[in-house]
């Protein structure tokens, strides 16, 4: 996308008078991502259920074993160090009982954060329009992209966390030393909690080179070196068996145009039904030619109205980012078409893709906004909210939770800190296990924390 420039892309000068300030953007677009996230998953906001890895890898874990070495946590093949590290916070702040709260607090926060972060004034290098900039982040926020546990489970917002730092690493470089040292801190955590991080090496390698300063060579020096240890030491790379085949292509390119392309605008469910009652291939080609021929439409018309031909590169870059993270999402978990185009869920796979390419359309349609005429830019601004209710009402069922769930583990959470906080003799503390038994193997089972045991 236009983001991934290290100059900035040459635009007529705005004519838009900035009424606002830049910050006050910013907080707005804030309160409405807020707003439109906690009405889509208010029942997962207000009584969270700690779902799935939250209360089966994070917390019984970290809470039967308290100790510095859960940040070096592994799950899954890797080590997620921001959810280890806010569960260990959650454990060590917080009553056992308002840990759900604070997990999913942490992660919604970032989500928030995460989808807001293009309304910056730093980004007005490439739409200086702040209310453009804004109306963006909130389209793509009213999108039914994701599910509930991608915006309230602290194991999944790792996905946010990525994104956030793609966007801050990939923008303008900072001019002062405390934002210097916030973007170094973000890169840090994301890298350190997601595998799909590693579509950052190249890049950075690409700024090292390219860099016109010495503490921007820093960074990327930084950034790269980082990212090759992670891959090295947090992750369980040596073990992975690589199978790269005509099927393989066949399958990246199946989840591009299928997982990243129309279920970005359709959303998961009605990409799913569609999938279901057509014939997948046919759906495909016509999507990939919708798609091309859209894209170039816009590429075309915005060049024209900046008056000059736009770098190649930042498009290239924004395939690059698209394809490698789908790439790397298949082979990394070994995904299939037939495993995974059938269900609605595991979207978080194709998540960042989806908002890579709704924020670059954005981007190349705010610059074409000016030549559109009245009628067709009327007819958009009527149309837009009146597709977009009706998709939200049909994609609900991924962002719906009841509040039984919450409750139930609330009343569990409740009496477990009672119950453990009267294991008195060594006897008690050896036998008191406390389960909440749920579906699958997500059972939560809390024991007597091993550091309170007496040594012998």
């Amino acid at each position: 996308m236009t983001l991934l420039s290290d100059e900035p892309i040459p635009l007529p000068r705005s004519r838009t008078r900035y009424t606002l300030p830049a910050c006050t953007w910013f907080l707005l677009t804030c309160c409405g991502v807020a707003l439109v996230l906690f009405l889509r998953s208010r029942n997962a906001i207000l009584s969270p259920g700690m779902l799935v890895e939250d209360g089966t890898v994070f917390l019984a874990p970290f809470h039967n074993h308290p100790s510095w070495r859960n940040l070096l946590h592994h799950y899954a093949g890797f080590i997620p160090l921001f959810p280890n590290l806010t569960t260990v916070c959650a454990l060590g702040l917080c009553p056992l009982r308002w840990t759900p709260y604070f997990m999913m607090g942490t992660s919604f926060l970032l989500a928030v954060l995460a989808l807001s972060c293009f309304s910056l004034r730093r980004f007005r290098v490439y739409l200086p329009n702040d209310g453009a900039r804004a109306m963006i982040c909130g389209l793509v926020a009213l999108l039914p992209l994701g599910n509930h546990l991608v915006l309230t489970n602290v194991s999944y917002c790792i996905w946010h966390l990525l994104y956030f730092a793609l966007l801050l690493y990939l923008g303008p470089p900072p001019t002062s030393r405390w934002q210097i040292l916030f973007l170094l801190g973000t890169v840090t955590l994301a890298v350190c909690s997601n595998p799909l991080s590693i579509v950052l090496g190249p890049i950075a390698l690409y700024r090292l080179s390219a860099a016109p300063t010495l503490s921007e060579k820093l960074t990327s020096a930084y950034v790269f070196t980082l990212v090759c240890g992670y891959l090295i030491r947090g992750t369980a790379f040596q073990e992975l068996t690589l199978s790269f085949s005509f099927s393989t292509v066949e399958t990246i390119a199946n989840y591009l145009v299928s997982r990243v392309g129309l279920e970005a605008l359709l959303g998961g469910q009605l990409r799913y039904d569609l999938f279901s009652s057509c014939l997948p291939r046919s759906c495909l080609f016509l999507a990939l030619l919708c798609g091309i021929l859209g894209s170039a439409a816009l590429a075309a018309r915005s060049r024209r109205c900046s008056g000059k031909t736009a770098p190649l590169l930042p498009w290239v870059l924004w395939g690059y980012f698209l394809v490698a993270m789908t790439t790397a999402s298949v082979l990394g978990r070994s995904l299939q078409c037939e495993e995974k185009l059938a269900t609605p869920w595991d979207n978080r796979y194709f998540y960042i893709q989806q908002l890579m390419l709704l924020t670059g359309s954005g981007i190349l349609l705010a610059r074409s906004w000016v030549s559109w005429g009245r009628l067709i830019k009327v007819t958009s601004l009527v149309c837009v909210p009146i597709l977009i209710v009706p998709l939200n009402l049909y994609n609900h069922t991924l962002f719906s939770t009841t509040r039984a769930e919450g409750e139930v583990l609330e009343a569990f959470l409740r009496s477990a800190e009672v119950r453990l906080s009267r294991c008195g003799d060594l006897a008690d503390r050896e036998g008191l296990t406390i389960v909440l038994e749920r579906e699958g193997p997500w059972d939560i089972v809390l024991r007597c924390p091993r550091s309170s045991r007496p040594r012998h």
